[in-house]
């Protein structure tokens, strides 16, 4: 997996002067669940994942379609909590804890081995922030918003062999 965040900002308030960050990673399912989903883990990294219909134009569902056939799940909405980063050449500053989240176009195709491939596209990269509104022109109620706002792009790799 491979990250930009391009608008993080350090423990001492500058902007990020990381670029590109490389994690390797491992996709965990856990069974019994439909839609499928699982736990995302790495050195320095704990997460989830699950696949889904596009999470802002639902229709009637593709749990219908694993009745006849696997459904298509056309995306993984991944949740990645990272924990501080150190700067390079930096020993003061770092980037503190943060969550990541990505709707991640997904596919999946039968090679010819008839085994199936799972292909994770580059998508966007967001943080959620949290506005708070007076929700009353007194301010005597308070309501509060979060936003997504994009950082950057994830990318993921092809899993690596694990032939002996």
């Amino acid at each position: 997996m491979d990250f930009a965040p391009s608008a993080l900002r350090t423990e001492q308030g500058r902007l990020s002067p990381i670029t590109s960050r490389k994690f390797d990673v491992r996709f965990e399912p856990l069974d019994g669940y439909e839609p499928p989903q699982g736990k995302i883990s790495g050195e320095g990294i704990t997460g989830s994942y699950l696949l889904s219909e596009d999470p802002e134009d639902r229709k009637d569902g593709l749990w219908v379609w694993g009745l006849f056939k696997d459904p298509l799940y056309p995306f993984c909405l991944v949740k990645l909590d990272i924990e501080a980063l150190p700067l390079p050449g930096s020993d003061e500053d770092s980037l503190p804890p943060f969550t990541f989240f990505s709707k991640v176009p997904h596919s999946m195709e039968k090679n010819e081995a008839k085994i199936r491939e799972v292909k994770l596209s580059p998508s966007p990269l967001c943080v959620r922030v949290a506005e708070s509104f007076n929700a009353d022109p007194v301010g005597l109620a308070k309501v509060e918003i979060q936003e997504e706002k994009e950082i950057g792009k994830i990318t993921f790799f092809q899993p690596r062999s694990t032939e002996a």
